[in-house]
């Protein structure tokens, strides 16, 4: 196996294993928004805003996981979508920066 290829494993293998279940158990609360930022413990840091941007963000990663063969992708990217088309969305059709709602 050359040094890429090896890389590639380990990458993939932390991506698929580690990251991303992390992410879809804990990454998000129960209306589906994701939190901004996971402590060195996994719990969601208190008092981070969340931006519009990283909820766009998580749910296209968890888009291309699902298409990658992370089979709870598309169901986090989905509640992910609801809860950002829920609380970032104006009501014009435009995209707030951040809800006005912040992380316990």
């Amino acid at each position: 196996m050359t040094d890429l290829s090896a890389a590639r494993t380990r990458v993939a293998d932390w991506l698929f294993d580690q990251a991303l279940p992390l992410w879809a158990a804990r990454g998000a609360d129960d209306q589906g928004r994701f939190w901004e930022l996971l402590d060195f413990d996994g719990r969601p840091a208190p008092g981070a805003r969340r931006r519009t941007r990283v909820q766009a963000r998580q749910v296209y990663v968890f888009c291309e996981a699902a298409a990658l063969g992370f089979e709870a992708g598309r169901a986090v990217a989905r509640a992910g979508l609801d809860g950002l088309i829920a609380t970032c969305r104006r009501d014009d059709g435009l995209w707030v920066s951040a809800p006005t709602t912040r992380a316990p």
